[in-house]
């Protein structure tokens, strides 16, 4: 018998290796899961005979994943190949439970070997799926199994809202547990009359939402007495017969019971006489049906809230709108407008403004533009001479300010110093700064201008009009630019120099960044 296999392919690199060398050819059906939930998913319902966990690293996270999938899918066993990992690692995963752990360098006979002692296992399980065909008895394994999923087919209902997903989730899961033919839920109208909202027919692989309104008298009688039933013999179902013309020889009709008051009935079918539906099989569909009743409540409730939604919308739009309140609310609302208008308002004249603008320079000559654009780029320099002054006068200030700070501190007890210390840090009178300020601008000399910056490597060609040379101080003046540093070389085509003279251009490292058309002057 061919088994079904089941890939989880944790981020590993060989994928490939374990479909093409050892599964297709032996022509085992594989299933490739992408992450956890997606392998629990195929696990649940595909129900497969062996799990491969394919792993890049054999680590924690790894065996985490296979306790998860033991938790949901006991008795399903799980094979771990990794490309890297201890020993320590794979040890530990053989006394999580895991049924062969192999890692890197493994070959496929390897691989072969492992899959087959783990789907084979002991003799019992051969004579016991024998029995099984012979006998037609669900084997005890299969049973506990079967009930361990009920719990997982039932929270994948009740985290549905939408009334058609969850209807047909209901049918799904229902023949799945009881292995049935056919299926339907009917919803409870009156206590003889019945609407089919979900059903799956043989041969078909999905339920689908229906809305027709039967009579069963089974079902009847299970909204009477609260209690399912379980029959056999050749009849005539309604819906069976209505929708595939054919008998069904075997029945299991289940309420779903919600505030003491039976809501639905789930209906499951069987054609053949030899596959009766087994006790098993109602205590499982049971223990569903609690399971169902909760969800179709859940999403009766979420239908009845987006109904109330929807009428209080429109009961809102097809309102008038109501009178500002007094007091403060009504002063906020009249403030809010006023901002309002306010906005809009200088948004028109922006505009307005815009638009007269591009108009006149429609109208405008090619010379008036000029004109135009030569008056703006005078005002901007005007502008830019403004701030400068500007600047310049607050560094004035600042070192004015400093001085005096140094006369203060001159004279504090703990200050001991020298005369000639007194007479270096003597301030002049204030009448005679604005002269000391004037003479030190007089000492500086022009010696170049800025013609290129790079500003990756801080240095600055300089064009020079005056005689340079190493160690002169010079002090830089510019639109933002202003400060003073010691030439500690410079450089001519690559070549160092200690003295430049006029027409020369120099490469020179500076302390700050400088712009075209710096002035350079030489202090003292």
């Amino acid at each position: 018998m061919v088994g079904k296999i089941v890939i989880l392919d944790d981020r590993s690199d060989s994928l490939g290796f374990l479909l093409d060398q050892v599964l297709k050819p032996q022509g085992y059906e594989t299933l490739v899961a992408k992450d956890t939930e997606e392998c629990l998913h195929q696990g649940l319902w595909e129900n497969p005979d062996l799990i491969i966990l394919a792993s890049q690293f054999l680590s924690a996270s790894t065996l985490a994943i296979h306790r998860t999938i033991q938790s949901r899918l006991p008795d399903i066993p799980v094979i771990i190949t990794a490309s890297y990992g201890s020993r320590e690692l794979a040890e530990e995963a053989l006394n999580q439970g895991v049924s062969s752990c192999i890692l890197k360098p493994f070959t496929a006979e390897e691989v072969k070997g492992a899959i087959e002692g783990t789907l084979k296992g002991a003799p019992e399980k051969e004579a016991l799926e024998e029995e099984v065909r012979e006998e037609r008895i669900t084997p005890p394994r299969e049973v506990v199994r079967k009930a361990g999923y009920v719990h997982a087919i039932g929270k994948s209902m009740i985290s549905i809202l939408e009334m058609e997903k969850v209807l047909t989730r209901i049918v799904e899961g229902a023949i799945y547990l009881a292995a049935a033919d056919e299926g339907s839920l009917l919803l409870v109208e009156m206590e003889d009359r019945f609407e089919i909202r979900a059903a799956r027919a043989r041969g078909e692989k999905h339920a689908r939402p229906l809305q027709e309104e039967v009579e069963d008298g089974v079902a009847t009688q299970v909204v009477n007495t609260g209690m399912p039933q379980r029959q056999r013999g050749p009849r005539e179902h309604e819906w069976s017969e209505m929708k595939t013309g054919h008998l069904v020889e075997h029945l299991l009709y289940v309420p779903l019971v919600a505030r003491n008051e039976v809501i639905a009935v789930l209906c499951l079918f069987n054609r053949d006489a030899d596959r009766p539906f087994q006790e098993s099989d109602l205590d499982n569909l049971v223990a569903l049906a609690d399971y169902a009743a909760i969800a179709l409540e859940n999403a009766q409730l979420f239908e009845n809230l987006l109904q109330s939604y929807e009428d209080l919308k429109e009961i809102r739009e097809g309102e008038r709108p109501q009178q500002p309140p007094w007091g403060i609310e009504r002063r906020k609302g009249e403030r809010r407008v006023e901002e309002r208008r306010k906005g809009e308002r200088r948004v028109g004249e922006r505009r307005q403004e815009e638009r007269r603008t591009a108009e006149r320079r429609q109208g405008e000559t090619p010379e008036s533009l000029q004109v135009e654009r030569r008056q703006e780029e005078r005002r901007k320099g005007e502008r830019r001479q403004e701030e400068r002054r500007e600047d310049e006068r607050r560094k004035g200030d600042r070192r004015q300010a400093e001085r005096r700070k140094g006369g203060r501190r001159a004279d504090l007890p703990w200050a001991k110093a020298s005369e000639s210390e007194e007479a270096k840090t003597a301030l002049p009178p204030e009448e005679n700064l604005v002269d000391e300020t004037r003479r030190s601008e007089v000492a500086e000399k022009l010696v170049g201008r800025v013609s290129h910056y790079y500003n990756r490597i801080g240095v600055a060609v300089i064009e020079v009009t005056d005689t340079i040379k190493v160690g002169d101080t010079i002090h830089i003046k510019g639109g933002i630019r202003d400060f003073e540093q010691t030439i500690d070389s410079m450089e001519i085509e690559h070549q160092k120099v200690e003295v430049a003279t006029k027409g020369q251009s120099i490469g020179l490292q500076v302390i700050e960044k400088v712009r075209e058309t710096d002035l350079v002057y030489k202090v003292g």
